[in-house]
């Protein structure tokens, strides 16, 4: 459901001050990306005064030789700024991780409420134009005072490879947590602004996390403001290894453990439940809308609409020959699989659709019975002779040679399993054949269904 709720002028409307954007970047070891990512924010252009802070933590790979010949090159005569001013420092010193490098790199600019704010990490990358969009869109829209990009993903060399559908944020969901990547998407930290007042009356990043600082932030940011999120792509984030978001695990634990009491779990959870219901009503009202700001190539505005966060499918349902049926049983996907992925309309992908890597992918499915089940995997494969093994309890139960659908048609896994009541794991091993480059099986969906439904 959009629904617009207010349009504002073209976008050749004049900004009536530069103001002051402040950007900082933590960094330790970073020398192989950092040109790069300073590059993406010195070639910024627009009627704003940039104001840069890279923290360092004492790296001893060249980068701090590199952030000096920055400071050279900013503060030559010939240099070819295309913003108002630039105003570029640095320091490196003992830090207590990434969180507690940019509390100091902002407190070292010292803060005022009507500044623009953002932190880009050292392997990141600012999208052309970015810094304007954020200046435009606050000057333009008084009560938008935190916008989030477009996901992006690039890949090592930078190469953009994966933009991912725009994003609605709902004030109350984010409040309480829910924005987890386990039952709604993150806010990707690269490519979010926000107004110094924000920061400030939030108390900044607790330096005590080492993952999941920025969830916790946003978690606090939602009380104050909405998060309007945009149909841009603003920034990119370089996927590649040894980076800290790849520490999935990690990350969750740190999740857990950022609620400070037991109150607000429970709010965590009454809110999800609230949303459930709301879900299954199908009459259901815009309660748990976001806003996402638009574009009109037509009249060449801008509009804030509120949308809905994107609804999952639920489980398919199975139906027997008499017209009864009984819902599937939705498997999860866990470790070893790839980010989720889609919706791809021009190659009839749904949204969610994730990659069972080279290697062991595990898998998860909560039955009320033990008994005999049919798991079945939907799934395209481009490569011929990938082989699959199924192990559940630590036992080989299936090995084949999978045949290749690639887009032309999707394809169905069948088999049957024992599983006991409760939790259950499953193992999914992925071989392809020798020397050759695959992302593995994209698999559609994992279902179970009890054998005697087949008969019922």
């Amino acid at each position: 459901m959009d629904k617009r709720i207010r349009v504002v002028g073209a976008a050749s409307d004049p900004i009536p001050a530069a103001p002051r954007v402040c950007i900082v970047t933590p960094v330790y070891n970073g020398a192989e990306f950092l040109d790069e990512t300073l590059l993406s924010l010195t070639s910024q252009a627009g009627s704003f005064r940039l104001r840069l802070h890279v923290q360092d933590g004492g790296s001893n790979d060249g980068t701090v030789a590199k952030i000096r010949e920055w400071q050279n090159r900013i503060q030559r005569t010939g240099f070819a700024r295309v913003c108002e001013e630039i105003h570029f420092t640095w320091d490196s010193s003992d830090d207590n991780g990434m969180y507690d490098a940019i509390n100091k790199a902002f407190a070292a600019i010292g803060i005022e409420d009507g500044d623009i704010l953002a932190w880009l990490n050292s392997d990141d990358l600012l999208m052309p134009g970015a810094i304007q969009f954020a200046c435009d869109r606050m000057s333009q829209m008084p009560e938008v005072h935190w916008v989030a990009s477009r996901p992006c993903e690039t890949d090592a060399s930078g190469v953009m490879r994966k933009i991912h559908p725009p994003q609605s944020y709902n004030p109350e969901l984010l409040q309480a947590g829910l924005h987890d990547s386990r039952h709604f998407s993150f806010v990707m930290q690269e490519g979010s602004f926000w107004r110094g007042w924000l920061w400030i009356r939030s108390g900044g990043l607790r330096a005590d996390l080492r993952l999941a600082g920025d969830y916790d932030l946003w978690r606090r940011f939602a009380k104050l403001t909405p998060l309007y999120s945009c149909e841009q792509v603003l920034a990119g984030h370089r996927r590649h290894q040894g980076q800290l978001s790849a520490q999935a695990d990690r990350y969750f634990d740190e999740i857990e453990g950022s609620f400070a009491v037991k109150e607000e779990r429970e709010e965590m959870e009454r809110v999800w439940s609230r949303y459930q219901r709301w879900l299954a009503d199908p009459e259901r009202d815009d309660t748990f809308a976001g806003f996402v700001i638009v574009y009109h190539a037509g009249s060449d505005t801008w509009s804030i609409e509120r949308r809905q966060p994107a609804i999952q499918l639920l489980p398919p349902l199975f139906v027997r020959p008499d017209g009864s049926a009984q819902a599937m049983i939705a498997c999860e996907m866990g470790e070893g699989f790839s980010s989720e992925e889609g919706p791809y309309p021009h190659l009839l992908l749904p949204l969610g659709l994730r990659f069972a890597q080279p290697g062991e992918n595990k898998v998860r499915v909560s039955v009320e019975c033990r008994g005999s089940y049919w798991v079945l995997i939907t799934y395209r494969s481009f490569t011929p002779g990938m082989c699959l093994e199924v192990l559940c309890a630590g036992r080989q139960k299936v090995k084949m040679t999978i045949p290749a659908t690639q887009h032309e048609r999707n394809g169905m896994i069948v088999f049957q399993l024992m599983f006991r009541q409760g939790l259950n794991e499953l193992l999914l091993r992925i071989q392809p054949p020798a020397d050759t480059q695959t992302p593995g099986l994209m698999v559609l969906g994992i279902e179970a269904l009890p054998s005697t439904a087949m008969f019922s």
